[in-house]
């Protein structure tokens, strides 16, 4: 699971690393803007692949964090779910307020 996190991670920043690179200024505009096209379709593949793993693992999550993190007394996924909803609900309720 760890893994999976390290991958998602390391194939953002590899694809925004190919962004990044210097074009060579004795290129025609014309392959320039093939080149661009060509990484941002290879990006949004990526990204997409992205998505998918990411949704893989959240449901990973969901079906494991209990066992790890149930107690006796207290759920303590619980907890931890009902804080994390309040702090997007606060996080979108203040970015849309400006």
């Amino acid at each position: 699971m760890i893994l999976l996190l390290i991958m998602l991670a390391a194939i953002s920043v590899y694809n925004l690393k190919q962004f990044n690179l210097k074009a060579d200024a004795n290129k025609p505009y014309a392959e320039t803007i093939k080149e661009f096209t060509f990484k941002k379709f290879r990006f949004q593949k990526y990204q997409k692949i992205n998505v998918l793993l990411s949704y893989l693992l959240l449901v990973t999550v969901i079906i494991l964090m209990p066992k790890f993190f149930y107690t006796k007394n207290i759920p303590i996924i619980n907890i931890f779910g009902f804080s994390h909803f309040l702090w997007v609900i606060y996080s979108c309720c203040s970015s849309q307020n400006g």
